[in-house]
């Protein structure tokens, strides 16, 4: 792209230099006078030159800050949407990569890293584009760094930390950190000190001999051309006093003078960055420009006396500025590299000037005239896309209006015309009072990739907004079947409940409604056994436990279950077991959960007199794995070719005449197939429609230890005896703690209530100490809940507050939740409903250790 470079107005000079040598032929006062005016024009015109390079050389730094906080921004909302959409670190990590390697190509900086932080609620998540060690990256240290507090403080908006010293690679590093998902946890780009200088400078040939220095908030010094060598003080030092210069000052901009020890006289310009704070520097060494300052004393003595001679030396001070002041705006050129064209416009007169232009704008244009020319010419190379938003805001009369209201800084994106053709320019509008009131820039800058970028980023959060959509269809599917689901079993358990009311003297009819009772509500816990699955699957949080068992046994329980549900339902169920190795090592929760979920659905699809066959069969696949194989066979209805393409997807369900009336939530499958492929099993499916479906499961388990005991210990409930224990039951629901006192009470033990945490910790103090064998625990109480009572009893001044059990009650049977009330002092966690077996069994266990306890004090 060539560029034109266009004739300055000098005239403004030429008068100066005329008025100077009129008044210096009329008389010596007059001389005299001019003589000062002339001293205070090249104080104005080297304040006009300061002023005029730190304006070139801060709009070049905003620049460079501005390219790194839009790929910081758009970063952040990249990583927001990937942590929304469920990714893992890995996947972040990668992306990360990604954004780096654009950042370096786009910015030619070299090396930078990028990660992301989560806060506690990600675990202190860490994703990075780099190579890093997770002992140096502690969660700890993280959360007390700068960039992280400043980030998660101004929320949306990136911050710019000062110069400091990386732990990672012990290099001097800043920081670009931006909060994530409303202060969830930080985005973070670290630059490196060393590849700042050749970066966010241009290149060293294009300035002249005067000192171009950025410094942090704090006096550190990023990058720096030309800095004069001092005999007084080192770089450290002048930057040191340069800072505190800036400081003392108290403001975005200004200009002052700085005298080193060795009484060098430097004219210093500084401009802060409202966005990173750090603060762009021009000196001008005033030794250097006043180095003839004796020679020009002499000529004033004999201009004294040789009055001619001492205008033309004048007229050649005025023609040296003139130069300077020339230079300074062939600077603007060759420091304009990020922008194509610039245009000087004084909202005065109205009138423009081209500083800067390629020869195809400079064609189309005359080099300086009104704005309106410059409007239509502008406008016409304007597509429809872009000419409203420009008339809008390129009006002169906006331009104004902007300048009035102190917008000194905006920009909008134009789909113009260029010498290849139409591409998007970015334009931008400058002013700075400081400098003038009458003058602004009109700043044209290409950014046709970056649009292209961001159009691509536009169609990913589109299609991020369709994800979400249909998710949110999913849930909407998931709560109207849910509400189904729950209905049907609590209709049946409260309308069973109301019969119960007429038939109070008929024990045969009160046990047939107490046996439909539990029924639905087994129905109701596994259909919320199948959400919770679902979302521990979801979450990646589902747990998995190794313990022996027996296969025929566990196996034949579930058969004795399904052959009375047969006999009930008038169906036909039979089963076969074929196994050499009985003990295995395994877990055995997901494998009956699976063996559940498989055969309910055969008996649910199976109209009545239909059959139901399931076999257990050891095959052999691997020398160090045992494997089974499970077959479950129906007569039922069977399922169509189109359907068992989409058999493991979540709430899908067929919706035929015969599925009319068969609760589900479509999700059983979905949960199987999950919990096979974790336990590294396979799982095949074959249908037929109208004849019925056969499933086969194929699992490994491991080799059961040989000094394992051969049979295992089984705890009967009748013979457990907690006769004479006191239980401190704390509960705020009444319906519950009145079955909790019966089901003790049935026990022979003595139940103290409390209804929220406080009165338990009260009760708790007033008691004698070991005067209470237990406590059952709630965990979500009013007042307080049962987490900060039970740290409450444990940090009490008692001798019984370390070992007195704490039995946690929560419907909230997560990981996070028994992690929760283990941290909090608890010794055990059960849910709800309260298995009796698994309560008596709980207690019983710690009571006998804690009375033991409370024998060795």
């Amino acid at each position: 792209m060539a560029f034109t470079r266009v004739k300055k107005d000098n005239n403004h000079f030429d008068r100066s230099v005329i008025f100077t040598l009129i008044f210096l032929f009329l008389s010596l006062i007059v001389f005299i006078y001019s003589l000062i005016s002339s001293s205070n024009k090249v104080k104005q015109n080297l304040e006009e030159l300061g002023n005029l390079r730190l304006n070139v050389f801060s709009s070049h730094i905003s620049h460079r800050i501005d390219t790194y906080k839009m790929s910081l921004e758009m970063g952040a909302r990249q990583v927001e949407l990937l942590a929304l959409t469920g990714a893992n670190d890995e996947e972040i990590s990668a992306w990360l990569k990604e954004l780096v390697s654009y950042v370096e190509q786009a910015t030619h900086i070299g090396k930078i890293k990028a990660y992301a932080v989560g806060n506690d609620e990600y675990d202190g998540r860490f994703a990075g584009s780099f190579s890093y060690n997770i002992d140096k990256l502690s969660s700890k240290y993280i959360k007390e760094t700068y960039w992280y507090k400043t980030a998660l403080k101004f929320q949306s908006y990136p911050v710019f930390t000062p110069v400091y010293n990386d732990i990672i690679d012990n290099q001097s590093v800043i920081t670009i950190s931006i909060s994530l998902l409303n202060g969830k946890g930080v985005l973070a780009l670290d630059l490196y000190i060393d590849n700042i200088e050749e970066s966010w400078l241009p290149q060293k040939d294009i300035f002249d001999d005067n000192t171009y220095i950025l410094i942090d908030n704090k006096g550190t010094h990023i990058a720096a051309i030309n800095v004069p060598e001092l005999k007084t003080c080192t770089n450290d030092e002048l930057y040191k006093k340069i800072y505190n210069i800036i400081k003392s000052d108290n403001s975005s901009l200004g200009s002052s003078v700085l005298v080193t020890g060795n009484n060098e006289i430097f004219n210093l310009f500084f401009k802060k960055n409202i966005y990173s704070g750090y603060t762009s520097v021009v000196l001008i060494n005033n030794n250097k420009l006043y180095s003839s300052s004796p020679i020009w004393h002499l000529r004033y003595l004999i201009i004294l006396m040789i009055l001619s001679i001492a205008g033309v030396v004048i007229y050649t001070e005025e023609n040296y500025l003139n130069k300077k002041i020339y230079d300074s705006n062939s600077v603007i050129d060759m420091l304009g590299n990020s922008y194509y064209a610039i245009y000087r416009v004084n909202i005065i007169t109205e009138e423009y000037v081209i500083l800067r232009g390629t020869d195809f704008i400079c064609s189309m244009i005359k080099q300086e005239g009104k704005y309106e020319e410059l409007y239509n010419t502008l406008i016409n190379s304007l597509d429809d896309i872009s000419v409203d938003e420009f008339r809008t805001s390129f009006s002169m009369e906006n331009i104004r209006n902007m300048a009035k209201n102190n917008q000194l800084d905006y920009s909008i994106d134009l789909h113009r015309m260029l010498e290849d053709g139409y591409k998007w320019v970015n334009l931008r509008f400058i002013m700075d009072k400081t400098v003038s009131e009458e003058y602004v820039l009109l700043c044209f800058r290409e950014c046709e990739e970056e649009r292209k970028r961001e159009l691509a980023h536009i169609g990913l959060l589109e299609d991020a907004v369709s994800a979400l959509k249909e998710s949110a269809e999913s849930k909407r599917i998931l709560y109207s079947s849910v509400s189904h689901d729950m209905r049907t079993p609590l209709n049946g358990i409260i309308g069973i409940a109301e019969l119960m009311g007429h038939h109070l003297n008929n024990p045969e009819k009160i046990a047939d409604y107490l046996e439909k009772i539990k029924l639905s509500g087994s129905q109701l816990i596994t259909l919320i056994d199948n959400f919770l699955e679902m979302a521990k699957s979801e979450s990646k949080t589902m747990e998995s436990n190794n313990e022996t068992f027996s296969i025929e046994s566990q196996i034949g329980e579930i058969i004795n279950i399904f052959t009375l549900i047969a006999q009930r339902d008038n169906k036909n169920f039979s089963a076969s077991i074929n196994i050499k190795n009985d003990k295995v090592q395994g877990d055995l929760n997901k494998l009956v959960h699976i063996l559940n979920n498989i055969l309910s659905n055969a008996f649910k699809y199976t109209k009545e007199n239909g059959s139901i066959n399931m076999s257990v069969t050891e095959i052999h696949l691997s020398s160090d794995k045992l494997w089974y194989q499970f077959i479950v066979s129906d007569s039922g209805i069977g399922m169509s070719k189109e359907f068992l393409s989409q058999i493991y997807t979540p709430f899908a369900r067929e919706k035929r005449s015969e599925t009319l009336g068969i609760t589900g939530t479509g999700l059983g499958l979905s949960i199987v197939q999950n919990q096979v492929h974790r336990m590294d099993g396979e799982i095949n499916i074959e249908s037929q429609y109208g004849i019925g479906t056969t499933v086969t499961i194929t699992l490994p388990f491991n080799k059961a230890d040989e000094s394992s005991n051969n049979e295992e210990a089984e705890n009967n409930i009748e013979n457990i005896d907690l006769s004479g224990a006191v239980v401190l039951a704390v509960e705020d629901n009444v319906v519950n703690m009145q079955i909790l006192v019966e089901l003790l009470t049935l026990k022979k033990v003595k139940v103290l209530q409390a209804w929220n945490g406080e009165e338990a910790v009260d009760m708790y103090k007033q008691s004698e100490p070991f005067s209470i064998d237990a406590i059952l625990m709630d965990i979500q109480m009013p007042v307080m809940d049962g987490l900060d009572a039970s740290r409450l009893i444990r940090q009490s001044n008692r001798k019984d507050a370390l070992s007195i059990p704490i039995i946690a009650l929560s419907a909230n049977i997560f990981e996070e939740d028994i992690a929760e009330s283990n941290a909090a002092g608890m010794n055990a966690h059960l849910a709800k409903p309260v298995n009796v077996n698994m309560l008596y069994a709980v207690l019983s266990e710690f009571i006998n250790k804690n009375r033991e306890n409370k024998d060795n004090i």
